[in-house]
């Protein structure tokens, strides 16, 4: 297989030894190499890997985990490491994403339909503005104002603006993203009604003129997995801004990718190398923090996403395959 020879083996070892993640990463690596293919699949592999708790004890106790775990907690977050990630040429996720460009899970039954990423991507935006109870007014001056934390390429922002004529500021720390977002809004006549911004959160906490003007302002907050490029040590202080920004009887949505296991970092191939700084943040830890910051919890649905996002994951794969011989240049 990928070990040649006696001093690959012994080099491999000491990988195994030093290097955080080890086994999950090689593996990762050899996938994408082709070098190693899975019989049912990648996914398949991965679910019957993450169902075995001998497994995932022996990859997330490992010492060189643990201690990586430890350093990372240490680092200092750069909004543009995580942003780096969205400044890939549009192109290619025009490619991956579809018609939808929404990157992030769909709403899908497998029980009722079978499973189409644009229309069950389209059926997740507007499910969402329903969880976060968006209401259409028929006067100007009690349009709902909403702030999307993490407003990706301005999909759900389009929407929301053309069916619950909101009036909506969105928040990213990717140019790339606030580019395209800005030129699919004004396409679709909705960009007059929103405010989109590069600019990260943690920014307006910290600056009095920024964190005075966002104070009390909306009446709904959105945020769709966005929260996991929020270290574990922020999320108090993120809660604490959500809070600040959102008026009296103001509502708070979030979508976030979560564990019940308490870990400051990703798995390390996706850290390495799709997700810099990101954080798969536990369950438990994010009701505390919202309780904290004086949320009181309304509705908190498990799973709710989770074949959809396996299902997502696939066609986006598929998406690329086809494509790929147009983006190769």
């Amino acid at each position: 297989m990928w070990i040649q020879n006696e001093a690959e083996f012994y080099k491999m070892m000491a990988l195994w030894v030093f290097e955080a993640g080890w086994i999950s990463a090689r593996l990762w690596e050899l996938y994408v190499r082709w070098d190693w293919n899975p019989k049912n699949g990648l996914d398949d592999f991965i679910c019957r890997l993450t169902q075995s708790e001998q497994a995932m004890n022996l990859i997330n106790n490992h010492p060189a985990n643990q201690a990586y775990d430890w350093l990372k907690r240490l680092k200092k977050r750069k909004p543009q490491d995580v942003g780096e990630h969205y400044n890939i040429p549009v192109e290619m996720y025009k490619t991956m994403l579809g018609k939808s460009m929404k990157y992030t899970a769909p709403e899908w039954n497998p029980e009722l339909w079978d499973f189409d990423l644009d229309s069950h991507q389209k059926l997740a935006i507007e499910m969402i503005c329903q969880r976060a109870e968006l209401e259409v007014s028929n006067r100007w001056e009690e349009h709902m104002k909403v702030l999307e934390v993490g407003f990706g390429y301005g999909t759900l922002a389009n929407h929301a603006i053309s069916n619950y004529g909101v009036h909506l500021t969105g928040l990213t720390i990717s140019d790339g993203q606030k580019n395209f977002a800005e030129d699919y809004m004004k396409h679709n006549g909705t960009l007059e009604n929103s405010d989109l911004r590069n600019l990260d959160w943690k920014e307006i906490m910290q600056t009095p003129e920024h964190k005075e003007e966002f104070q009390w302002k909306f009446d709904r907050i959105i945020s769709i997995e966005m929260i996991e490029a929020v270290s574990t040590s922020d999320l108090p202080l993120f809660f604490e801004f959500l809070f600040h920004c959102l008026n009296d009887d103001g509502i708070l949505f979030i979508q976030a990718i979560n564990s019940d296991r308490f870990y400051h970092t990703t798995e390390w191939f996706i850290d390495r190398y799709i997700f810099a700084d990101g954080v798969v943040p536990q369950d438990a830890n994010l009701l505390i923090c919202a309780e904290r910051a004086w949320f009181e919890q309304e509705t908190h649905d498990r799973d709710i996403v989770t074949q959809a996002y396996d299902k997502a994951l696939l066609a986006w794969q598929q998406n690329l395959s086809e494509g790929y011989d147009s983006l190769r240049d």
